[in-house]
Order: structure tokens, then sequence, then C-alpha cells
């Protein structure tokens, strides 16, 4: 999945769910997280931050450091949930996401095998499974070693959600009246 994807399609499902969490700019910062796992790509441990068990302790320190420094549990819950739906989007776009890695080194992955056949028969008929979960263990990228798109559809696309969900936010702002 492209970085678009990661950064604005979970951003813009918090901005709905938790809109007094902006009221401060720097909280869209916290798009950050929902990169994080790509992070893999740079070091030799390919899927090392596609896991459930490796992004813990990463998770349990966001809490830490929240607790210590600011004495409130605002934000990190909501940077956990961006830095987990990288796991999410990344299983949802048919990649093979090793979960519990280091321990299990095989992972899963959902596929759409099915077809839609028009005409014949029935006017519309569905052949296929509409989805299946495979397990297996990943394959490097399609791009070679240290790839990562920037820019797909589904990315332009999460930028124009996101945009048309902070927009009546934009319009309303006191500088916009002025």
């Amino acid at each position: 999945m492209d970085l678009l994807t990661h950064l604005f399609l979970p951003i813009a499902v918090v901005y709905v769910l938790r809109p007094a969490l902006f009221e401060h700019p720097l909280a869209f910062g916290l798009a950050g997280f929902a990169i994080f796992p790509d992070v893999d790509k740079l070091v030799p441990v390919p899927g090392g931050f596609h896991s459930l068990l490796t992004l813990l302790p990463i998770a349990l320190l966001v809490v830490g450091l929240e607790r210590l420094s600011l004495g409130t549990r605002r934000y990190a819950p909501v940077a956990i949930a961006l830095l987990y739906s990288h796991l999410l989007l990344d299983i949802v776009d048919g990649n093979f996401v090793t979960l519990l890695s280091p321990l299990v080194k095989t992972g899963i992955q959902l596929q759409y095998p099915g077809h839609v056949v028009l005409g014949g028969a029935w006017p519309i008929v569905v052949q296929g499974d509409l989805l299946s979960l495979a397990v297996g263990k990943p394959q490097p990228g399609s791009g070679g070693p240290g790839t990562y798109p920037l820019v797909q559809k589904y990315g332009v696309l999460s930028v124009l959600v996101f945009l048309s969900v902070i927009a009546p936010r934009l319009s309303r702002s006191p500088e916009a009246s002025e």
C-alpha cells in the first residue's frame, strides 16, 4: 500500500471519530504513527515492524511517555490505533503480514478471488469466493528491497476523503470568516 493511503485514510477516520482532538494543528502529526511500521524497509528485518508483538513495546512507550510528560491518556490511544491501522490496511490490501513475528515467520493475507459474470442463464452471477484468507511466508516486494510506493490510486482517493472530511471545519474556522 502506498504512503498516502497509510497517512491520510486513518487520520481521516480519527478526525471523524474524535474531532476535538484536532483543536491543536500538531495533532495531525499523529499520522506519522500510521507509517511507522514501514521503518522495517530501512532495516534488515523484513516484516519486523509489521507485527503485533514488535509494535507492542512501541505502543507501551507511547503510553508511558504521554503519561509521564502530560499526565494524560488523550493522544496515546489514537497514536496506537494509527500504528496498528497500518497492519490492517496492509492485510486488506492483500499483502502478507507476519502478525506474530519474530515468533512465527508465516503471515496472513486477504485475497479477493470472486468475479461477477454478466449474461448467461442468470443476469448476474458471482463466481468464486468473495473473500479468502491465505497463510504463507511474505515475499519481498515487487519493486525490490527498500522500495516504497509513494502515490497510487487509493492514495489519491485517501487524500480526497481526508480533504472532504476536514473541509467543512476549515470553512468554519475564525480565520476564514475574517
